[in-house]
């Protein structure tokens, strides 16, 4: 049930949106400036239209030590609309699971594995509320696997290992 002291602790930034400012410097935290102007937004985030959201693979991991929910990204080359993508999936997987998300991007190319494993920090510069972290794992991460009996004694990692020695062990 939402009560008068729930409510004035949010709503006094809608009465004094400067207070960000204010509590900053009392906190010494990093500045944020005095608003030059404040657009009040709809409270309601609520997505009133299909949005289709489906990552690659998604598995609950049970461990000894514990469960996590693991999401799988194949991503072939950079695209910057995958960070919000990816901070959606691990949110709500949380939310939905209770249980720590883990991302984990396979890549086929350097650049994009380079890209991938960059640090994404979602916020203004004085605070990020948010960073996404992947594990990634590019072509240099793999152990390439270079014949054919090696291929037969470990498939899974033969098909990761593909990427990386770019030719076929048919003969």
């Amino acid at each position: 049930m939402v009560s008068s002291s729930h409510e004035a602790m949010h709503r006094i930034f809608r009465q004094e949106p400067g207070l960000l400012a204010s509590v900053a410097r009392k906190l010494d935290i990093p500045a944020f400036g005095t608003p030059i102007s404040v657009t009040e937004l709809p409270t309601d985030l609520t997505e009133n239209h299909p949005v289709e959201r489906r990552v690659d693979t998604l598995l609950q991991i049970e461990e000894a030590g514990g469960s996590y929910v693991l999401a799988v990204e194949a991503q072939g080359k950079p695209n910057k609309s995958k960070h919000g993508t990816w901070a959606y999936y691990m949110a709500f997987a949380q939310q939905k699971y209770q249980l720590p998300p883990l991302l984990l991007v396979i890549c086929r190319d350097r650049r994009t594995a380079a890209w991938a494993a960059q640090p994404v920090k979602f916020g203004p510069p004085q605070w990020q509320g948010l960073a996404l972290q992947p594990l990634v794992i590019g072509p240099d991460d793999i152990p390439a696997v270079e014949s054919l009996d090696e291929a037969t004694r470990d498939v899974p990692m033969a098909v990761l290992s593909a990427p990386r020695t770019g030719r076929s062990m048919a003969h």
